[in-house]
């Protein structure tokens, strides 16, 4: 092959190495855009009273025997923040592919584990026997039934996209009695 035939090879892979690169970041910033754009339309179509309004405690005395937990909370899943908390939202939403786990943030006893019309679609309600609950919602395959102990960063689910939800993600709440409370006062992302 002569020389201006290697520079030409030569140019024609950098051009597709280049062009691979460019729709890799595509695909990746679309992944994203997407899950942003889909986080900020659940928010619109929600009823901000009747979240905001309707906290059931599910606080209490647990049963004998039942683990509680410590009060430092780990972050429950992997991926990235798509919503924070805000006055329409007390929770963090945490948006990965469908099936990633979900793990319980402290130990502590499921009183919830299974579908809730509210809008949460598959849902575990921790209570860790302190005053806290955290919530874990929109979850594609759960783990745990109510009337279980778990310890802290012990898988409860999958992520998923059920309830009103426009994408896979996690809701995560974490609630001190009735109080919504905002995730990251109690827990930062690793």
């Amino acid at each position: 092959m002569d020389q201006k035939g290697q520079g030409t090879l030569e140019y024609a892979l950098i051009v597709a190495l280049v062009a691979i690169i460019v729709i890799a970041a595509l695909a990746y910033l679309g992944f994203h855009l997407n899950n942003i754009y889909y986080s900020m339309v659940e928010v619109l179509l929600s009823n901000c009273e009747s979240v905001t309004e309707s906290v059931y405690d599910y606080g209490g005395s647990l049963p004998p025997g039942a683990l509680t937990g410590t009060g430092k909370f780990r972050w429950p899943t992997e991926g990235y923040i798509t919503q924070k908390s805000w006055h329409c939202h007390h929770a963090v939403d945490i948006a990965n592919s469908e099936g990633t786990p979900v793990y319980a943030a402290d130990s502590g006893y499921v009183v919830v584990a299974g579908w809730r019309e509210s809008g949460y679609g598959n849902t575990v309600i921790i209570n860790h026997g302190n005053g806290f609950q955290t919530l874990y919602a929109h979850l594609s395959a759960i783990s745990v039934s109510a009337g279980q102990s778990v310890v802290k960063g012990q898988r409860v689910g999958l992520m998923g996209n059920t309830g009103y939800s426009t994408g896979p993600h996690l809701h995560f709440e974490i609630r001190e009695g009735s109080k919504l409370c905002n995730p990251l006062e109690f827990v930062s992302p690793p």
